[in-house]
């Protein structure tokens, strides 16, 4: 893992340095190393959890020449932040013979790359290739017609996300529309073994988006093909998303249907569509900022045709596939963040997740600290209650001696320096 790693970065930082050589090509480095220490609880007491990181983004051109932008760094995960301890604890993988790995090898965590792309072009046609990323559309907190990369609640909107193997190329049209075509040769989780077939073009993932960005509204529609995996099929995805500033808030709407596969949960309504039905995913929501002390508040209800309608049905094995976020089917989120105005020298944070079909709750609070320019401390905290017996307050169970809390209540302290 860490060599092959290791000669991913060798090869990026080669495509890089002709770049870096361009007469009047900028070129630059910057990066933050964070680290937290914390708790996370339930009814048999508390695991303690640590997490390090340290990232680095390099850029080089830019302007009309061609540009280069790679990230990535160093993370590691203890205790309670380990998704593998996790997963041995609750029996869903058997943790392996320390005598049996690979020396050098380290499951706590190692190296990564987020993203890794060269952009070239001329006039209105543009291209990225490389480790690209693919996120987008209107909404905050889950994006819909986000079909390639990974699935998940963007928790950290400021992040750049992951990128995917592929190809991308923007056209800027006139008043203010453009189209984005991408291929992309990896799908959602790759098949680590190599093989002779894996880039045939029936099953790689595609998408294709037409946009508008005007003054007082955004808009576009997308059609991607999905794969959730090397070994499943691909499947289409047809969408769109809308954001707009109305009554003194900025509103959104997102959303992406597909036909739906034998067996699979879809709204009565939809057998008007096709003869299966069909699968869909929407999220809305606005943004208002409050009189009282600048405050922005957040709202943003998330609907999932193949939810579950009652906990008995849920399914966590959707949940550890990447294939739903969530398990229910309606929830609604609201949040509120307070910044000061006079320094910018803290915020508050405080919001919840609730699942609308079992009643159960996430509280989420933040404060951070910014002690020094580019130095920041952080208070992060997780209570997890409402209704007994709901997704957010009680354990997933996926077979006998099986058992997984993805929420936990939970507490921490962290702090982060920019360069």
């Amino acid at each position: 893992m860490k060599a092959r790693t290791f000669y991913a970065l060798a090869v990026l930082t080669a495509c890089a340095i002709p770049l870096t050589a361009q007469e009047g090509a900028a070129s630059q480095w910057s990066g933050s190393a964070s680290a937290s220490f914390g708790a996370a609880f339930d009814g048999d007491g508390y695991d303690e959890s640590a997490t390090f990181k340290n990232a680095l983004v390099f850029e080089a051109g830019g302007g009309f020449s061609p540009s280069f932008r790679a990230e990535g760094g160093l993370s590691y995960r203890y205790g309670a932040a380990s998704d593998l301890a996790l997963a041995f604890d609750a029996g869903i993988a058997a943790a392996p013979d320390p005598q049996a790995i690979p020396p050098g090898t380290d499951l706590h965590g190692g190296l990564y790359v987020d993203q890794a792309y060269a952009s070239a072009g001329a006039g209105a046609a543009w291209f990225r290739f490389g480790i690209v990323p693919t996120g987008s559309g209107a909404a905050w907190l889950y994006n819909p017609t986000s079909r390639i990369g990974a699935i998940a609640l963007d928790r950290d909107p400021s992040a750049g996300g992951r990128g995917t193997p592929g190809l991308t190329a923007s056209v800027s049209l006139p008043a203010g529309f453009s189209v984005e075509a991408g291929a992309f040769a990896a799908p959602r989780n790759a098949n680590p073994v190599p093989d002779l077939g894996e880039l045939n073009a029936d099953g790689f993932p595609l998408s294709l988006r037409l946009q508008y960005r005007g003054s007082a509204a955004d808009f576009s529609a997308a059609a991607v093909r999905e794969r959730l995996s090397a070994d499943s099929g691909a499947r289409w995805w047809f969408g769109a998303d809308a954001g707009f500033d109305a009554l003194g808030a900025s509103w959104y709407a997102e959303g992406a249907a597909s036909a739906a596969r034998v067996g699979e949960p879809r709204p009565e309504w939809s057998t008007a569509l096709s003869p299966n039905g069909a699968v869909a995913e929407t999220s809305c929501g606005f943004m208002y900022t409050l009189p009282l002390w600048n405050a922005e508040a957040r709202a943003e209800y998330l609907w999932f045709s193949a939810g579950a309608g009652k906990p008995e049905e849920y399914d966590a094995a959707k949940l550890l596939s990447g294939s739903l976020p969530l398990l229910a089917r309606s929830y609604l989120f609201a949040s509120v963040e307070v910044a000061d105005q006079a320094a910018s020298r803290w915020t508050v944070v405080g919001g919840a997740l609730g699942n609308i079909t079992d009643g159960s709750v996430a509280f989420l609070g933040e404060v951070r600290f910014t002690v020094v320019d580019d130095f920041e401390v952080r208070f992060e905290g997780a209570y997890c209650g409402g209704k007994s017996g709901g997704e957010f307050n009680a354990p997933l169970f996926l077979g006998p001696g099986i058992e997984v809390r993805p929420w936990r209540t939970s507490l921490s302290l962290g702090m982060e320096a920019w360069f």
